[in-house]
């Protein structure tokens, strides 16, 4: 059967969803975009079920819209975006 996921609904900015990628540790990384404005934000559910907003403010994502996520193979996560290039974050 279906299994649905909902993000932190005091963080929710977008249920616009553009990639999603798993990292090596299990959690799950999602790349949303806004459906009526440029720019968009990273979100990661843990393998406890718990989302963790990426943010300028919190991380230093750009908050442009992610198009792409990929892991390289030492775990650095690189995000294709719309308007910001391509910016990588360390999750390690």
């Amino acid at each position: 059967g279906w299994q649905f996921l909902n993000i932190n609904p005091l963080r929710k900015r977008s249920n616009t969803i553009n990639a999603i990628v798993e990292a090596k540790d299990g959690s799950l990384w999602v790349g949303f975009g806004y459906s009526t404005q440029p720019g968009g934000y990273l979100m990661s559910l843990d393998t406890n079920g718990r989302w963790k907003g990426h943010y300028m403010d919190n991380s230093g994502f750009l908050e442009s819209e992610p198009l792409d996520l990929y892991f390289d193979p030492f775990g650095n996560l690189w995000v294709a975006t719309n308007g910001g290039g391509i910016q990588t974050f360390s999750i390690r």
